[in-house]
């Protein structure tokens, strides 16, 4: 496989922007249950992984913290950055690093707030997670999330997605009262 930075005939998918993108009802832990292989920025066998979207700003600024472990469930590794929703479409930039992206890289295509959300980026690869609020979902809830990603990313190739994200009684979860302390 070529690095993303290598990656060449990347096809990108524009779904559907949303029209009333609730920040606040978005805000919150979500657990990652599907991302795709080979990202820069991670191995493919963190598990455990969550965010957490707090702090939103009444001009949609937030602050975003990502945890994972690796896949022997070690201590929890963790960034923290930044996000920003100008406005309704689900169209965010998220930033860590101080790396601050030109165009949106956090494109919510369908959530519900309560259960699901699906998050689509692309540059020189393409970028796909399903996220749950609640850590172990049913494969109902999961055949739904994909039934809706195919339906919006006709050109995403879907076996380029890892295998599900382990989520369970094995994961140290960063408890909110730590999170906070980092967010401060």
């Amino acid at each position: 496989l070529l690095p993303a930075s290598q990656a060449t005939n990347v096809i990108c998918d524009t779904p559907t922007p949303l029209t009333n993108f609730d920040g606040a009802a978005y805000m919150g832990v979500w657990y990652e249950q599907q991302s795709v292989l080979d990202q820069p920025f991670g191995d493919n066998s963190i598990t455990c992984t969550q965010a957490r979207y707090s702090n939103l700003l009444a001009d949609g600024h937030f602050t975003v913290r990502n945890a994972s472990e690796t896949s022997n469930f070690s201590p929890s590794l963790s960034v923290t950055g930044t996000g920003y929703c100008p406005d309704l479409s689900g169209q965010c930039y998220v930033s860590f690093y101080g790396k601050k992206p030109t165009l949106p890289n956090y494109n919510v295509i369908a959530t519900d707030y309560t259960s699901f959300s699906i998050v689509y980026s692309c540059d020189s690869m393409q970028y796909l997670y399903f996220l749950t609020r609640d850590n172990i979902i049913d494969d109902t809830l999961y055949a739904k999330m994909m039934g809706i990603a195919k339906a919006s990313l006709p050109n995403f190739d879907f076996t380029k997605l890892n295998t599900r994200t382990y989520q369970g009684e094995k994961c140290n979860y960063e408890s909110p009262i730590l999170a906070s302390l980092f967010l401060q």
